[in-house]
């Protein structure tokens, strides 16, 4: 013979429904997280990669040109501190975001390019073996 409990359903579901749902913030709040870390790091190395190749944008340029590749594409950290350092052979960059007890913190360096005289110097090089050669 079968006992029904009555009211036994209503019971379980008020402590499977708190469970899910914490589970689901949980992974909602891991995937902003993991989200707004690969923003940072995809504006980090933008910012260092056009630093490097531009030899007449400035520090605060470069830390604008990242302030403006982060704004509003952020899910859960609304503010990224970011610093830029230009030396004669690279460019550095360090991220911060805080948001209570997380942190995301990415830092990235490239070294300095001259794409222009790079290629000037081949052309001078191009245009000396073409005397040479006539």
């Amino acid at each position: 013979m079968r006992r029904a409990y009555k009211g036994s359903f209503t019971i379980e579901a008020a402590v499977i429904v708190p469970l899910i749902l914490l589970v689901f913030i949980v992974i909602l709040n891991s995937l902003f997280y993991y989200h707004d870390r690969n923003v940072i790091a995809a504006a980090a190395y933008e910012t260092v990669a056009v630093g490097s190749g531009r030899e007449e944008w400035t520090e605060t340029e470069l830390e604008t040109y990242f302030q403006e590749r982060t704004k509003g594409r952020m899910l859960l950290f609304s503010k990224v501190e970011g610093q830029v350092t230009l030396a004669d052979t690279q460019v550095k960059i360090a991220c911060v975001a805080k948001k209570k007890s997380m942190t995301i913190s990415v830092k990235r360096v490239m070294r300095r390019t001259e794409p222009e005289n790079y290629i000037r110097n081949i052309r001078k090089i191009e245009k000396i073996q073409e005397e040479l050669g006539d």
